[in-house]
């Protein structure tokens, strides 16, 4: 095949520590400004302490305390001062990591090229057939490279932090809304102010940097997010390799790859793709009966089998680990299709191969918000260790 869903995972690799790191920066920066906020002006305080005293919810004492802070010019001008750093901070990180990462997945994008073309010369050879060379492979590499630089911009551009209640707050206004809480949580009387900072750290090292769809109201870590860009990007043009040179040598045929815990909607439609991996397809619909007889099974058109090329759900489509390679008429022999192993039990629990390798991801989700806590000056060793241990 193309490309496999090991290549791809090897990808992904790559690209993530680049966000990571920016997480992690952008995180400390906001924990920095905040620690600058320890004088609170005895207006605030006195203030704080008449509301409570008259039975003021936390909430409503933070709508007055912050309207009196604002009368005081002295802490208006900090604040402003560092809500206004920090946004030009934090912006110039975001677009210096963007720069890095665009020259890190040109890079990528480059290898997944090369890596497809050469897969796709071997197919061809093993057949005996001579696949032309032509510039249209790096013509084609080029197109994916301006398409991920794209992708990874519109990551950076919708960044947020997750609220407790499920809300988002936009990065550039996460210093902002963190004030506000602290400030409330003092306030109220119940908090000290070291509390206040210490939940305001782990708040934000816990939720992480999500990257924001907001068509789908889909979030993700941006790592993640930025790892799933890349994999899909290499896999779909691992695919226009492949499609250009059938099309290029009058080749009909594609067989599809096939991988363990493929996708199962029951809709046996492009997007089930456990229904239609690990078979040949028409490019153009032709039904070619003597090669569905010696197959076992009718040939469909690769369009409406699987939605490629325009399906998101179908194949070489999002998240998808999927990738097809030219079947050639009479000589190819297909490649038995990767059986899915039977459920396991852990702990007491079954779980199919499918829902393992989901718990797997959580488990990673998790021990990457421990470690960012960490980083923060929280001491989450004993619970990494343990999360490690069940991740094992």
């Amino acid at each position: 095949m193309a490309l496999t869903p090991e290549q791809l995972e090897i990808l992904g690799d790559e690209i993530a520590p680049i966000y990571q790191q920016m997480e992690q920066d952008v995180i400390n920066d906001i924990i920095r400004r905040i620690a600058g906020a320890k004088r609170w002006t005895e207006t605030a305080e006195l203030q704080a302490t008449s509301l409570q005293k008259l039975g003021y919810s936390p909430t409503e004492i933070q709508k007055e305390v912050l309207k009196k802070l604002g009368a005081n010019k002295e802490y208006q001008k900090w604040l402003a001062t560092e809500t206004v750093a920090y946004k030009q901070e934090v912006k110039k990180l975001i677009k210096d990591i963007v720069d890095e990462a665009k020259d890190a997945g040109d890079e990528l994008i480059a290898a997944a090229g090369a890596m497809a073309w050469n897969e796709d010369m071997r197919i061809w050879s093993r057949a005996g057939k001579k696949l032309k060379t032509t510039g249209v492979a790096s013509r084609t590499v080029r197109l994916f490279k301006k398409r991920l630089n794209k992708d990874l911009k519109n990551i950076t551009r919708t960044t947020a932090f997750k609220e407790m209640g499920g809300g988002l707050t936009k990065t550039m206004d996460a210093f902002h809304k963190e004030m506000d809480i602290a400030m409330a949580k003092v306030a109220s009387g119940t908090f000290t102010y070291q509390k206040a900072m210490e939940d305001a750290t782990a708040r934000l090292a816990q939720s992480g940097i999500r990257a924001v769809d907001y068509a789908s109201g889909i979030t993700r870590n941006v790592d993640a997010a930025a790892r799933l860009c890349l994999q899909t990007t290499s896999s779909q043009l691992a695919g226009a390799v492949s499609m250009y040179n059938a099309e290029e040598m009058g080749e009909d045929l594609v067989e599809v790859s096939s991988h363990m815990g493929a996708r199962s909607d029951g809709s046996y439609g492009p997007s089930d793709h456990a229904h239609w991996q690990g078979k040949v397809y028409s490019i153009s619909g032709s039904s070619h009966p003597d090669e569905s007889r010696r197959l076992g099974y009718p040939i469909k058109k690769l369009a409406i089998a699987t939605g490629y090329p325009d399906n998101p759900r179908g194949l070489c489509g999002y998240n998808c680990a999927h990738t097809f390679y030219t079947f050639f008429e009479g000589i190819s022999e297909p490649n038995p299709v990767e059986e899915t192993p039977p459920p396991v039990t852990i702990n007491g629990k079954e779980y199919t191969y499918y829902q393992a390798t989901q718990k797997q991801r959580q488990y990673e989700r998790e021990i990457r918000a421990l470690k960012r806590q960490q980083a923060c000056g929280i001491n989450t060793k004993a619970r990494i260790n343990q999360k490690t241990a069940e991740y094992n």
